[in-house]
């Protein structure tokens, strides 16, 4: 598209006169470029001295108007309509999610169970009551291992890691949050503010917990992390990016398989018994199987 060229409304016949008769920008002529490569103007002017005359002018709205109907939307790098699968929300529910943002909900209805299930990777934050201590934010792979287990109650499975940050701190005072954001679909983000506990590998409770996820009686789950949902609150997610998910790492459970029931055990014992602010963590006996472990009665 060739720029365009506006002229001032004032002293309008005498600067038309004006530049007919020398090729030049009239006095009082505001002339405003759209070319993204400015110093080739003069150039193009020098080599097409009729060029102002040949091109119209315009109204500030007629301007607009002629630079919006040039404009091509750009090509964008992310899938429109998401494959059904994880992370994939209904055109349906995308736009009834996004009706309400900026809202707390009594429980966490079907609707928002359903959402919460399918992200991929969602965030948990525990801090300890210390001022001085250091505030934890982990981030979680979602291979169905998170559940909504009541109207006010979730769950997730602890896999095995180098920090024991969130046993630590629930330990010690219980809160926490658990986010979950969009990176397809509607913009949304939801809070869930609570009170948690971590069900150890140990504790008798565990078998009938770890049942309600296809892969609880893994050998690197470590504990369950149960939260009773004091704040259901959601936002709108507007700054957060599209990204497209390629799929889960297969790493945590190659490792937890290479190091057996017992190696994972010693593993717990030796990096899992204090956090970083030294605050009691994971409790085991080492050397001591997980199959030997689930039929203590002590």
């Amino acid at each position: 598209m060739p720029p365009v060229v506006i002229t001032s409304p004032a002293n309008d016949e005498v600067s038309s006169a004006s530049a007919a008769a020398t090729g030049s920008t009239p006095s009082g002529t505001t002339r405003r470029s759209t070319s993204r490569y400015p110093w080739l103007e003069s150039e193009f002017a020098s080599s097409s001295p009729e060029r102002s005359r040949r091109v119209p002018r315009l109204t500030d709205s007629e301007t607009v108007s002629t630079l919006a109907s040039s404009v091509t939307p750009p090509t964008l790098p992310w899938p429109q309509r998401p494959e059904a699968g994880r992370g994939y929300v209904s055109e349906s529910t995308r736009r009834r999610d996004n009706e309400n943002m900026g809202k707390t909900y009594e429980v966490i209805d079907h609707g928002l169970a359903e959402w919460l299930e399918a992200q991929p990777v969602f965030f948990v934050s525990t801090a300890p009551l210390s001022t001085d201590g250091l505030v934890n934010c982990s981030p979680k792979g979602n291979r169905d291992e998170f559940v909504v287990i009541g109207d006010r109650v979730v769950a997730y499975l602890d896999q095995t890691g180098s920090g024991v940050e969130t046993i630590a701190h629930l330990r010690e005072n219980g809160r926490i949050v658990v986010m979950f954001c969009a990176f397809v679909g509607a913009p949304r983000i939801v809070r869930l503010h609570g009170r948690g506990r971590a069900v150890l590998r140990d504790d008798p409770s565990f078998p009938e917990l770890a049942h309600r996820f296809p892969g609880g009686m893994g050998v690197g789950v470590r504990s369950i992390i149960v939260t009773e949902v004091s704040r259901i609150a959601d936002s709108c997610g507007y700054g957060v990016p599209f990204m497209s998910f390629e799929g889960h790492r297969p790493t945590m459970d190659q490792w937890s398989n290479r190091k057996g029931p017992d190696g994972v055990r010693n593993y717990w014992a030796e990096k899992n018994a204090k956090s970083i602010d030294q605050l009691d963590g994971f409790t085991t006996h080492p050397a001591l199987s997980l199959d030997q472990t689930d039929q203590r009665t002590d």
